[in-house]
């Protein structure tokens, strides 16, 4: 029983070690040299943070997503 319980725990540790690993980083930037990031687990919402972040900071300007990886 200690096994399997140990086991589980040794598990549940390692998923949650490498649960930023299967994150999205997205980046934008604006012609102006504005920029921004965003981080998610969805793709989506990573790029819709970065967006945000950029348009906030650009002053109008229209920004763009760079990268995402």
């Amino acid at each position: 029983m200690r096994f399997v319980l140990s086991t589980g725990l040794i598990i549940a540790a390692l998923t949650m070690a490498t649960a930023d690993a299967n994150a999205w980083y997205c980046t934008a930037e604006a012609r102006g040299g504005a920029s921004g990031w965003g981080f998610n687990f969805f793709q989506v919402k990573a790029e819709q943070t970065a967006l945000a972040e950029c348009r906030s900071k650009s002053k109008g300007q229209r920004c763009r997503i760079t990268s995402c990886w």
